[in-house]
């Protein structure tokens, strides 16, 4: 699957869908969201992810939010937005990211 990942500057009822599935905290996503680096992942025009980046000290980064739409899932796209994050972390100086959950599903650990 050819994905596209690109910087995200509106956030639609769609995306919150999406953001909803890894926090189910609305008025927590809207507070980082203000605040954070969001991108979304498109397989040609279908919005198939979406990662949220957080600044949470000078050189760390955190991954707040990530999250792909159920019938994408298992294809790679998570594995994708990581690898994603990573590499934005590096090309922007950061020197660690972080990734945490609240969750103990061993699908959202494996990935990890």
């Amino acid at each position: 699957m050819d994905i596209k990942i690109t910087p995200l500057k509106n956030i639609t009822d769609q995306h919150y869908q999406l953001l909803l599935e890894a926090d189910p905290n609305k008025q927590l996503i809207e507070r980082y969201v203000q605040r954070a680096f969001c991108f979304e992942a498109r397989d040609e025009s279908d919005l198939v992810g979406i990662l949220v980046l957080l600044p949470t000290r000078p050189d760390t980064l955190e991954v707040v939010n990530i999250a792909v739409i159920a019938e994408f899932r298992n294809q790679g796209i998570g594995r994708q937005l990581l690898m994603f994050a990573e590499e934005y972390a590096r090309s922007n100086h950061y020197i660690s990211l972080e990734i945490g959950t609240g969750t103990t599903s061993l699908a959202q650990h494996y990935l990890y």
